[in-house]
């Protein structure tokens, strides 16, 4: 079996805890989507940001 290690960064982490929707949205997203949102979340500065991500996740409209 093949060793995978993948990290989500704890803001990330955090709001997919509290929304359904965008957690179950990202765990079908392929390893790709997932590092280009792990990126988008790396360069927000605030919060508001990383909301939007993750509704947008939620809304199946993110686009990478």
């Amino acid at each position: 079996m093949k060793n995978c290690h993948y990290e989500i960064p704890l803001s990330l982490s955090r709001q997919l805890s509290q929304n359904n929707d965008a957690l179950q949205n990202y765990s079908t997203m392929t390893t790709q989507q997932k590092n280009c949102v792990n990126q988008k979340i790396q360069n927000c500065i605030y919060d508001a940001e990383i909301t939007r991500i993750v509704q947008n996740i939620a809304d199946g409209q993110f686009d990478c």
